[in-house]
């Protein structure tokens, strides 16, 4: 209700991921997660929101951490906001990426079965302004992020032209994003 201090969300996910074919090793390949995950969205002042979630995950190859996350929105005035949010990170490897054979003329791709989980943990800081004027509405938003992942998937190159994927042990991002938003009737620009 948008009225109450206090609101919440509970759900689940599942996902399950089966390759067969001739190129996967030992010509089929499953991996699955399934995961439970909550958030309370609680509004102490009108001004202020805060919403802690949680994610529990079972995946039938990797130990997966509880994932916590944290958001704040703080409305400064009628046209800015501003915004902060943590969360933690976890993605297993895919099938494709643990068991996939691909050799052919132009490829030479191999799965690695050695990969390990990736874990994260991401910042995002925002400030937003927004403005209608009759029919004109204009939203600029200026967002700073920072990303750090250990054991980061990716694909590297053996030799040659052989390639397979890797655990890359540490991977920091720091960013700037800008994005402008202008809108009138049966029109927009971003």
């Amino acid at each position: 209700r948008d009225s109450s201090k206090l609101n919440y969300e509970i759900g689940y996910d599942v996902n399950r991921e089966t390759a067969y074919g001739l190129r996967i090793e030992e010509q089929v390949q499953h991996i699955a997660d399934y995961a439970l995950f909550s958030s309370v969205e609680y509004k102490p002042v009108s001004k202020l929101t805060i919403r802690p979630g949680l994610r529990l995950t079972y995946n039938s190859d990797y130990k997966a951490p509880l994932v916590p996350s944290v958001h704040f929105r703080y409305a400064l005035n009628k046209t800015h906001t501003l915004r902060f949010s943590y969360a933690r990170g976890f993605r297993a490897p895919s099938v494709k990426e643990l068991y996939f054979y691909f050799v052919d003329i132009n490829h030479n791709i191999t799965g690695n079965p050695a990969l390990q989980a990736e874990q994260a943990n991401n910042g995002n800081l925002s400030v937003s302004y927004g403005a209608q004027k009759k029919k004109f509405f204009w939203k600029t938003e200026n967002s700073f992020f920072y990303n750090h992942i250990t054991n980061l998937i990716t694909l590297a190159q053996v030799s040659g032209t052989q390639y397979t994927y890797f655990n890359l042990e540490k991977f920091q991002s720091l960013g700037v994003q800008m994005q402008t938003e202008m809108a009138w009737p049966h029109f927009k620009l971003s």
